[in-house]
Parts: C-alpha cells; structure tokens; sequence
C-alpha cells in the first residue's frame, strides 16, 4: 500500500467519524452574531435542531462573538455525542481589528478558556486560525504536539494554510486537519488539490461551500447593518454576480437541484477526505443544507 493511499484511507476515515457519517459540519459563527444579531434562544434551537438532523460535528472559535459560540456549544451540547472543532491564534481588537497571537503561553490560555465555555475535557479538533508572522511554525508545531499528549485536545490542525505549511508543520506535529475556503467559486489557490492534503491523511474542511451564502439563493444578495458580508470588499452586487457565474463554471446553479443541493455536492465531490462546514442562523437553514443539501 503506497504512503499517499494510506494517508487518503485514514484521512477519509476520520472524516467520516467525526460527522457520523454526514461529511457535514454545522459553522457557528452566524449563531455568534457576525451576520446580525440573533437571539440567543433561536441559536441554542438551531444547534438543537442540527443535532436532531443528524449534524454530529460543530465548528467554532474563540472569535466568533468573543467566545458566544463555544458557549452557546457548551450550554446545550456539553452531554450530547458529538464532536466540536475550535481555533486559536485569532481574537478583535476593541476596534473591531483582528489580532493574531500564536505564542505558546498564549494558546494555552486560550485553550483553557475554550474548555471552560465548552465545558468540556477535551478538544476534538483545535486549529490554529491563522498563521502569525510573529511566531515560529517551530513554536507552532511543539505547542500542538504537547497539547495532544497531555489530553487538551484530540486532534489539531490549521486553518488557512496550504500544502507546504502543512507539510512542514507535519514533520513535527500530527497534523490531521486543514480547514480553508473552498466552494465551486472559491478553489484552493496555487494550484493545490484536496488531494494534496488527503495523501497525507489531512482531512479538508471546507468552509463557507455556499460562498458565505451567495450559492444558496442562485442570485445577488443585499447585506446592510450589522451583517459582516455588507463590509466585505468582494460582496457587492457586480462581485457576487462574478461569484455565481465562476460557480455555474462547475455546473452549480444550473441543474434541475436546489442551488444548496448542487453547491454542497460539488463540494463532498472533491473528495471523500472533504467535510463541508455550512453555516446557519436559524433551524430552518439547518434544514435547507442538511435535508436538501446534504
């Protein structure tokens, strides 16, 4: 058995355990308040309702509303069988600035703190957010070693990182995930594949597979007050209606399936090692993606 195939087996192994089956994660993030409020009641019955849908792993971090989203985790899933992914590295500065901060004395409080407002032992899957120019990927990789062997988390990875990070860092620490941006608009850049990542049993999640949205309702969408997406560069109506059109390349929007059916499979379609991280805000977009979508 080659090395690339083994890799490919247990990464597409260990996506298939940690969603059941589903290859579906819920993204929490919007339940934190990034795309406008949402009341706190209507977010812990959309996480109850993924749960009753059959979503078994849920993707957070310590950003998401400033922590709201692990607490919203550990208040109504802390007995439930499922697995959670959540982050490091990144925090917002009381001007809204992002702040990446990768020291190892800095991870590990906000380790703790993540476990805290999880209520929970242990990590599933802890990824580092972003990369941070201030730290080595030496320093990096030693903190994510350590935190395995003593237990603070199951399995760690990064987040927007390519192949060659990857494999760098997987020389010194077990690297088993990678979660990036990756829709039918929206590939992995540089010329890299799923597949790269997948021979070296890295699982892919990808995140925002509906292109923050746009790919659910087949046309532009209007974003206005404290919606994240209407401060977003590239989300204007002329550059969604780009977005759509790069989708439609791969044949997503065109078919005779809802637009979040065909979004969501050219997604898994890239390979059986890819878990889709969707987001929602309500029960009834937990619905949409995981009964038409999934």
């Amino acid at each position: 058995m080659s090395e690339s195939f083994a890799g490919t087996e247990r990464a597409s192994a260990l996506a298939l355990e940690l969603t059941g089956g589903t290859r579906l994660a819920l993204g929490c993030m919007g339940i934190a308040g990034t795309y406008g409020p949402v009341d706190r009641s209507v977010a812990e019955h959309t996480l109850m309702v993924a749960l009753d849908c059959g979503v078994r792993l849920f993707d957070a971090a310590p950003l998401y509303g400033n922590g709201l989203a692990e607490e919203l985790l550990g208040a109504t899933m802390a007995d439930q069988p499922i697995a959670i992914a959540t982050k490091f590295g990144l925090t917002a500065a009381t001007d809204g600035s992002l702040v990446r901060d990768s020291r190892p004395s800095t991870v590990r409080a906000s380790v703790e703190l993540s476990l805290r407002r999880l209520r929970r032992d242990r990590i599933d899957v802890l990824l580092q957010h972003r990369p941070d120019p201030n730290v080595s990927d030496d320093d990096v990789a030693e903190v994510l070693q350590r935190l395995v062997e003593e237990g603070k988390a199951a399995h760690v990875g990064l987040s927007h990182a390519g192949e060659s990070r990857v494999r760098r860092l997987l020389a010194r620490a077990p690297i088993e995930f990678v979660q990036n941006e990756m829709s039918a608009a929206v590939v992995p850049g540089d010329g890299e594949r799923v597949t790269d990542f997948a021979n070296l049993g890295v699982v892919f999640m990808a995140h925002s597979p509906l292109a923050r949205g746009i790919l659910a309702g087949g046309a532009p969408r209007h974003f206005e007050g404290d919606d994240y997406r209407s401060k977003m560069l590239d989300h204007g109506a002329a550059d969604q209606a780009e977005i759509i059109r790069r989708a439609s390349l791969h044949g997503v929007g065109g078919g005779n399936g809802s637009p979040i059916t065909e979004a969501l499979n050219w997604v898994l379609a890239q390979g059986r090692s890819v878990i889709a991280v969707v987001g929602a805000r309500s029960p009834e977009q937990v619905r949409d993606f995981v009964l038409r979508g999934g």
